[in-house]
């Protein structure tokens, strides 16, 4: 009778057999590996795109909306702030919008970084007292004609400081956007609520409420010529946006760039990592398109600075054309068809002497006009 069948497996059967599964085993890996390097690297190459994709998408909400329909400061003159170039404060004039940024304590250098404003309700009003025009060195006591809360008196006032976004602990408005019919326009803020010269401000035909502005209020914001005198004029709250990318970051500040206090400060709110450029370009009411250098706009007001030519004012800006750079947060390895080196937007040009690198970068690019401002009016 033969034994063969259970003296089990040879030596050599045994050795035959481990080879072939660490070949088979090695394969698997090889094969498992591959395809973990190649899901890295699609990660790698889809990160920067979705990047520059949500950037520009948030930032082309955010400008739109300085012009939408829903405030009465666009239905009358399309808010003529909506783009915040300048502004005066008491620390001098403040360029709220710069292009190819030197600082990197401001912004990382070469970006751009812009401000918007987005008007927040408002009210027809009557500007019946200005003295002096309200002026920035001598502020004086505006007088603006309210009744809709009337016939009672605390019930108007109540109403005209809801309006105007009173905060009980500062006693103070919000910043407000005053413009006149002519496209005029200035800042303010009230300090004090105070009744009108008539002791019955609702007994009048067109009740009044005078109020002090005050022009150095922390961040305070005027037209870079000055105030203009204003007679009718709607008055709107606002929300001011600036954005920036810093240390690769896109951020956002709730209010305007304020070199003081943003160098860097934490006055900035990071939305988005991964951004190597943010370029900025105006597109102009007749076509004309600026991205800084010569011609730059320099001033906020319609026609408040005579050596500014009123083509080249921020009024007749009619959108942006935006441009974002993403980059992989990791170099691709040995792969050829990464972008070796930083990607020229608009103005910026990148030296030739940028060491290479294996970084993805995705560049998009996108024109976005603000709501109710049309080419060619």
């Amino acid at each position: 009778m033969s034994r063969r069948g259970s003296r089990g497996f040879t030596l050599i059967e045994a050795t035959i057999s481990m080879m072939l599964l660490v070949i088979v085993l090695s394969l698997s890996l090889t094969i498992l590996f591959e395809m973990k390097s190649f899901a890295e690297r699609q990660e790698l190459f889809a990160l920067p795109r979705q990047t520059a994709r949500r950037a520009i998408d948030y930032l082309s909400s955010k400008i739109m909306s300085a012009g939408d329909q829903d405030s009465p400061l666009n239905r009358s003159v399309t808010s003529p702030s909506a783009i915040m170039v300048a502004y005066n404060s008491p620390m001098g004039q403040v360029n709220a919008c710069l292009d190819n940024v030197a600082n990197a304590a401001i912004a990382d250098a070469n970006t751009d970084m812009f401000s918007i404003n987005i008007p927040q309700g408002g009210i027809r009003l009557v500007a019946s007292n200005w003295p002096s025009g309200g002026s920035q060195s001598a502020p004086s006591p505006l007088t603006l004609e309210y009744g809709f809360g009337c016939p009672n008196n605390a019930a108007n006032l109540q109403a005209f400081q809801e309006l105007t976004g009173y905060d009980a602990g500062s006693g103070q408005s919000a910043v407000l956007t005053l413009v006149s019919d002519t496209g005029s326009w200035s800042t303010y803020q009230i300090t004090d609520y105070q009744p009108g010269a008539n002791p019955n401000p609702c007994g009048m035909a067109i009740p009044a409420f005078s109020v002090a502005g005050n022009s150095s209020f922390p961040g305070g914001i005027d037209p870079p010529g000055g105030r203009p005198t204003l007679v009718n004029v709607t008055v709107a709250t606002n929300q001011f946006m600036s954005f920036r990318v810093r240390q690769g970051i896109l951020e956002q500040k709730m209010g305007l760039f304020n070199p003081n206090t943003d160098a860097p400060g934490g006055n900035f709110t990071q939305l988005l990592d991964g951004v190597q450029d943010m370029q900025v370009a105006y597109i102009y009411w007749d076509g004309t398109v600026l991205n800084g250098a010569a011609g730059f706009p320099t001033q906020a007001g319609p026609t408040t600075d005579p050596t500014v030519a009123p083509a080249t004012d921020a009024i007749n800006i009619r959108g942006l054309r935006i441009t974002i750079v993403g980059i992989s947060p990791r170099p691709i390895p040995n792969q050829i068809f990464a972008h070796q080196r930083p990607i020229d937007a608009e103005d910026h040009i990148w030296p030739a002497v940028t060491p290479a690198d294996n970084f993805y970068r995705y560049r998009l690019t996108a024109t976005v006009m603000i709501r109710n401002r049309m080419l060619g009016d």
